[in-house]
């Protein structure tokens, strides 16, 4: 006959239905739980302490400790001083993630099925499997209110409260039961991507198990393998440790901006490892923005985006920025627009921000919608070779939602699918300046190809502006003067004092000589 003794603390018996239940002989409840052996056969024997002094040298063999009160307490209070040093502002409520040693899958059943040899399913309760996790959120969520009052739990919540607890012979555990199952394989558990500062991403088990595998190998456990095993003799002398992280989702702020520069990209722009452009639009836009939030990372995103010598004029081009982990998440309007006074001071007339606001993230569904859906306005300085006739250009304001084949352009072939889109160019108007120069306004679908519609691109986008107008021709110079998508809602007071956006001027680029093409 085998003999197990095991110590299980007053919550986990409650949670089996054996703490002082009229329906479980005494024997079990103070003692031993003995049957008679049969020939052939091993029967276990159990003893279950119910004494909580201080003599026992090991924890629960089921919880591992980790529903002790005095265990709790202590980690309530690690919690609520690490968030009482404001490292994290506006805090009104929180959530807590809970992340468990799998061992406890298989002490759990290894209770189980011991209750069940000796006293029988009627004299038990089977809890959960994941009993101990969710006793552990629910005390941790009831302890946590009380000392971090005012602030209450809600599932809701935008700030995250992760515990990962762990057991230094939680690998010796799941090993055991892979010895017992030989017949299945060991599976690789699968990173789960979360949208977390990678300091606070840390519920990554030991990747040889999963809950998964852990309860496939428990239900193939055959109750002779199990009965005659050393599940029973799995160590709980050490305590779980724990390791504290902190969560809070995305914040979002976004508006529009507005680029005066020629020599300007809109992100950094880094061809083997050697930075092209001292600066970017994110740089200049996400720099002050950053220091005010303080998150762990940041991700710019806007409504398309112009070549660095294309300049973006008019009301802006729509922008978000994603910010991962802020510490901070309110921003009232006075304390935006000196946030947006702030970057637009100091960008060196290169870049201005406008009706910079909080965005609501259900509303960020409406920016990648309008990168398909929206409309531009463009002006173009053209030069031909040959001089140009004002009732040649005249001839372009007749021309109404032309479709326009466009290949995928030589210059971005090394970074783009080769592909042929069709665009549609909704209109255009052209005003002459001399004899071979003029403006070309023209409004097209969103994704067209601007320098490409002019100039043809070595015959890769049909019809083009040169065959239209039957003559040589190029652009110089070319500004983007409006995107047409309502972003984002109108903040209460639109602070643009000092908006220097307008209609495209071509004082600035130097003119190429009429009688000599633009230099590539």
């Amino acid at each position: 006959m085998m003999s197990a003794t095991v110590y299980v603390c007053p919550r986990c018996r409650e949670e089996f239905g054996i703490n002082n239940s009229p329906s479980v002989p005494s024997s079990v409840t103070s003692g031993t739980a003995t049957e008679a052996e049969e020939p052939g056969t091993k029967k276990t024997k159990l003893s279950i302490e119910i004494t909580t002094n201080g003599a026992r040298s090991s924890h629960c063999y089921t919880c591992l400790g980790i529903l002790e009160r005095v265990n709790l307490e202590r980690l309530v209070e690690e919690i609520a001083q690490i968030v009482e040093k404001g490292e994290y502002r506006d805090l009104d409520t929180f959530h807590c993630c809970v992340s468990v040693p799998l061992s406890l899958l298989v002490r759990r059943e290894a209770i189980v099925r011991l209750l069940r040899h000796n006293l029988g399913d009627a004299t038990f309760r089977t809890p959960d499997d994941n009993f101990v996790k969710d006793g552990l959120k629910t005390e941790l969520n009831l302890l946590l209110e009380r000392r971090l009052h005012p602030m209450c739990c809600t599932g809701a919540s935008s700030f995250e409260v992760n515990i990962k607890l762990d057991h230094v012979g939680c690998g010796s555990d799941c090993s055991l039961l892979s010895q017992l199952t030989p017949e299945l394989k060991a599976q690789k558990k699968r990173r789960r991507k979360r949208n977390w500062d990678p300091e606070c991403d840390i519920f990554y088990d030991d990747p040889e198990y999963s809950s998964q595998s852990i309860k496939a190998r428990l239900a193939s456990l055959t109750a002779d393998k199990c009965m005659g095993s050393d599940l029973w003799r799995l160590p709980s002398e050490t305590s779980c440790t724990h390791t504290i992280g902190f969560s809070r989702k995305p914040l979002y702020l976004g508006g529009r901006y507005c680029k005066f520069s020629r020599s300007l990209s809109q992100t950094p722009w880094v061809i083997e490892g050697v930075k092209k452009c001292d600066t970017s639009v994110e740089e200049l836009i996400c720099g002050k923005l950053a220091a005010a939030v303080r998150s762990s990372a940041h991700k710019f995103c806007s409504s398309g985006r112009e070549d660095v010598d294309v300049r973006m004029l008019g009301d802006g081009r729509p922008f978000v920025i994603e910010f991962c982990n802020p510490k901070r998440v309110r921003f009232p309007p006075r304390e935006l627009a000196d946030l947006q006074e702030a970057i637009n001071s100091s960008s060196t007339n290169m870049v201005e921000v406008r009706r910079l606001s909080v965005i609501a993230p259900e509303s960020l569904r409406l920016l990648k919608e309008g990168e398909e859906e929206k409309i531009k306005t463009y002006a173009a300085l053209i030069w031909t070779r040959l001089p140009i006739l004002a009732t040649q250009l005249e001839k372009l304001e007749t021309v109404k939602d032309l479709v326009v084949s466009q290949k995928t352009p030589v210059r971005v072939l090394h970074r783009r699918t080769l592909a042929t889109r069709e665009r549609t160019v909704h209109s255009m108007s052209a005003t002459p300046i001399d004899d071979h120069h003029f403006k070309l306004t023209l409004s097209t679908q969103a994704g067209t190809y601007i320098k490409e519609f002019v100039h043809g691109d070595l015959g890769r986008t049909k019809p083009c502006l040169g065959t239209l107008l039957e003559c040589e021709l190029d652009i110089v110079a070319l500004d983007v003067l409006k995107v047409s998508l309502d972003w984002p809602p109108p903040p209460p007071s639109d602070h643009s004092d000092g908006y220097r956006g307008g209609a495209i001027t071509f004082s600035s680029p130097s003119l190429p000589s009429p009688s000599s093409p633009p230099s590539p």
